[in-house]
């Protein structure tokens, strides 16, 4: 017996609404925002630390270390969201969820390394 493939016609394609294009690049905006704030904040403590340009020094308190640790953090769930929302488009109100619980667990953990930091 042979067995048979069922083959996709050439002119079907899934249909993907404007509101799911919308959300995916949300979240990639997202993400790049997370990243320009953490690049961002450690390319000023490397310009002023490093090159010393002024009398000011910069030093690594506690609260520019969490920030550094969550948008870094935050950054790459977020990227990562979007490449998991993108390949499986079935399961992103779950994904999503998931997503927002482990950045509610990131920022208690985040404070309470700040907490241990001091």
């Amino acid at each position: 017996m042979s067995k048979v493939r069922k083959k996709i016609p050439a002119g079907s394609t899934t249909s993907i609404s404007k509101s799911d294009i919308q959300f995916e690049k949300i979240i990639q905006i997202t993400g790049f925002i997370f990243l320009l704030a953490c690049l961002s904040c450690l390319a000023i403590i490397g310009i002023f630390d490093l090159l010393d340009i002024m009398e000011t020094t910069v030093s690594l308190n506690a609260i520019s270390f969490a920030f550094i640790l969550f948008t870094g953090t935050s950054s790459g769930l977020t990227f990562g969201m979007g490449m998991v929302i993108k390949n499986n488009r079935e399961k992103k109100r779950k994904v999503f969820f998931d997503w927002m619980i482990g950045e509610f667990f990131l920022c208690i953990m985040a404070i309470f390394a700040v907490g241990i930091y001091q």
